[in-house]
């Protein structure tokens, strides 16, 4: 089962409907009647799929919205039951935050739990001397 979730969590790594709704079919059909993708306490796989949904937007609106409702049903279930995952989420989605914004040229550093600091190279047009800006954004 482990091998087939990894599966469906890298097919969810694009954000387009269309590849993704086939890629949920199966959980919500394999859910029907259980609690947890494999055996009775959380698994390697729930803890997979979980952060593969939460990764996606557009996996999880369509969750969230509740057109499969065994997916939908479990989700909530894992996201309530186990908040481990959304601290374990927290951190991987950051870790990502900081490479996208490294790719951008921004510079990313972390000054409490709730706020983030951001510098941001402002364009030569309108600062000649090319310094940089900080300003105070919440982590989101």
């Amino acid at each position: 089962m482990e091998e087939e979730t990894s599966r469906l969590a890298i097919g969810l790594s694009k954000e387009e409907l269309k590849s993704i709704e086939p890629q949920l079919t199966y959980p919500d059909r394999h859910l029907t009647l259980r609690s947890y993708i494999d055996g009775y306490t959380l698994s390697q796989a729930d803890s997979t799929m979980w952060i593969a949904i939460r990764g996606n937007r557009v996996a999880h609106a369509f969750v969230k919205k509740a057109y499969q409702v065994n997916l939908s049903r479990w989700f909530t279930f894992i996201e309530q039951s186990h908040p481990e995952l959304q601290q374990e989420f927290a951190t991987k989605d950051n870790g990502a935050k900081a490479k996208r914004a490294a790719k951008a040229g921004l510079v990313l550093a972390t000054t409490s739990p709730s706020k983030m600091l951001r510098w941001e190279k402002l364009l030569p047009d309108f600062l000649p001397n090319r310094r940089m800006s900080p300003c105070l954004i919440p982590d989101t």
